[in-house]
């Protein structure tokens, strides 16, 4: 029982640092080698693709494929479709000169 429940607590917690990260920042960083993060918000969406704004300005496009995994964050529970608005966390590739989504976490943007 300990255990579970400690395993419960290190869930909230960590879906709780990713909740903050996705409300406070934007950047695209480097992850490792062999891809990226991209975190930002959502402004497009299109057949296969996202368009996504950094807080820095720019303007990414990312790729989606069969193999892209998309999931809301324990905060959007319910949610199961991105929207213009929200805020994602995606690990990408770079194939071809193009940034192809393998896996995307999203919360929903604050409503006004």
């Amino acid at each position: 029982m300990c255990i579970e429940r400690e395993k419960r607590i290190v869930r909230s917690v960590t879906y709780t640092i990713m909740a903050w990260a996705l409300l406070t920042t934007g950047a695209l960083s480097i992850a490792h080698a062999h891809g990226q993060h991209v975190m930002g918000t959502v402004i497009r969406l299109g057949p296969g693709q996202v368009q996504v704004r950094t807080t820095d300005g720019q303007t990414l496009t990312l790729i989606l494929t069969r193999d892209t995994k998309v999931q809301a964050t324990q905060e959007s529970e319910g949610a199961d479709t991105l929207q213009v608005g929200d805020r994602l966390v995606a690990d990408v590739d770079e194939e071809q000169d193009r940034l192809v989504a393998r896996e995307i976490r999203f919360s929903r943007g604050h409503q006004k």
